[in-house]
């Protein structure tokens, strides 16, 4: 059935874009970075304008790709996905004047996921990487380079001041991103031996859960909490010059954004269900950017990964938490 609210956002997105590229990213952070980097080598490849489409939580990531795009809007997720849903839009149609889109959970196109899911779960396996199934999407060749973001001078002062004001001390601080919207968060006797370990070592810790859906059970953490958008969280993070995350999408826009700081990323292996609301097993490459990206990550000395299951003790995470709080040449 077709709503005639989906008809009428159907030609609100068309209305003066008749001749530009119209791109819509129904989904999440990662997403929206992603067909970010590849913009500028979509314009070489196909030319034309290009109008973006995403999420109002989302609009401040399009301020550090300036110049990678002619033009956005923001719309609810629902309206957007809606129109796939309701087969306003062929997801096989490509071509200016009608919107595209670029999220593989709704492109209806046969098995673009389960290459995805070969790369990452099958060493040794061909598939596509994270950022190839954009290429996919966006009919780029397989060779195109990705361009990074870039903090420009608004955000890097407004950046500044608000570390200024919260205590966050340049190049000596950590940020703890310790929740996640997907995969399973890091449990809290690990954050809070980390953080401990951190302070005996003179180092200001820091946290934030911005956007985050799902936090550690039984987590309490006794250090200052930044409240902080997207882009924000990229920029402060360059400023601590240190972050400790779980895997997502944050931590993604981070890596494709100039300079990235001393990252270590808490894989899990549990992905939310959100048939049953459970967290049920995966393969923890899914979460890897080391495995789904390896060309953000290969030649990045700063970058480091460990894996959190499910079934660690006390004692293993103990040893994980206190090799992590070393620096990376400790």
């Amino acid at each position: 059935m077709i709503e005639a609210g989906s008809t009428s956002f159907l030609d609100s997105l068309c209305k003066g874009h008749e001749s530009d590229w119209i791109f819509m990213i129904p989904s999440s952070i990662g997403e929206v970075a992603a067909v970010c980097t590849l913009l500028k080598a979509f314009r070489r490849h196909h030319e034309g304008k290009i109008h973006l489409v995403v999420h109002r939580r989302h609009e401040d990531i399009l301020s550090l790709f300036e110049g990678h795009f002619d033009s956005y809007q923001t719309a609810p997720l629902t309206l957007m996905r809606s129109l796939i849903s309701s087969r306003l839009i062929d997801p096989s149609e490509f071509r200016t004047g009608r919107p595209i889109c670029l999220w593989a959970g709704q492109m209806y196109d046969g098995r673009l996921l389960d290459l995805h899911h070969l790369f990452t779960d099958h060493r040794g396996r061909g598939g596509l990487s994270f950022l190839d199934m954009y290429r996919y999407m966006m009919r780029l060749p397989w060779a195109s380079e990705i361009c990074p973001g870039k903090i420009n001078l608004r955000l890097h002062e407004y950046a500044l001041s608000y570390s200024m004001k919260h205590g966050v001390e340049p190049g000596k601080s950590v940020i703890f991103f310790i929740g996640n919207n997907t995969n399973k968060p890091a449990p809290a006797s690990l954050w809070e031996s980390l953080a401990s370990d951190f302070q005996k070592k003179g180092v200001k810790i820091f946290a934030c859960t911005s956007g985050a859906k799902f936090l550690p059970t039984k987590f309490t953490l006794d250090v200052p909490f930044l409240e902080m958008t997207p882009g924000m969280a990229v920029a402060v993070s360059r400023i601590a010059g240190r972050v400790v995350s779980g895997a997502n999408g944050v931590q993604f826009l981070s890596l494709v954004v100039d300079t990235p700081p001393m990252m270590d990323i808490l894989l899990a292996d549990r992905i939310i269900d959100e048939a049953t609301g459970h967290f049920v097993y995966m393969n923890s490459n899914r979460s890897s950017h080391s495995t789904a990206v390896p060309e953000l990550v290969i030649n990045n000395q700063l970058y480091r990964e460990w894996l959190i299951r499910e079934s660690a003790s006390a004692n293993e995470l103990q040893e994980i938490g206190m090799a992590l709080a070393k620096d990376h040449s400790g």
